[in-house]
């Protein structure tokens, strides 16, 4: 459930004029730390709410996405059991 969080937060975060965008690799890694770091430890709502800035989605679309998603957390949680700890992957420089 994890990758389906991470992938929400790609297709929200925009690197528009009109959106928050990252000035560097190292600001886009300060950053999906803290979204996945709400997300265990706060909740699904609190990472969405971090997310918000750097979106173009209009509200309602963001709403539905953030709800979607939050369902689907709690499917695998209930399942799977709570989630104990995250790793953040970046593909290496050749």
């Amino acid at each position: 459930m994890l990758r389906a969080g991470l992938a929400a937060l790609l297709v929200c975060v925009s690197f528009s004029a009109s959106a928050e965008t990252f000035k560097s690799e190292d600001e886009l890694r300060q950053f999906t730390d803290r979204v996945v770091d709400f997300l265990l430890k706060e909740g699904t709502a609190a990472a969405f709410v971090a997310m918000k800035p750097y979106t173009l989605m209009p509200e309602s679309e963001f709403e539905a996405l953030a709800a979607e998603v939050t369902s689907q957390r709690d499917q695998f949680r209930a399942r799977a059991g709570k989630t104990i700890g995250f790793e953040f992957f970046w593909p290496s420089e050749a």
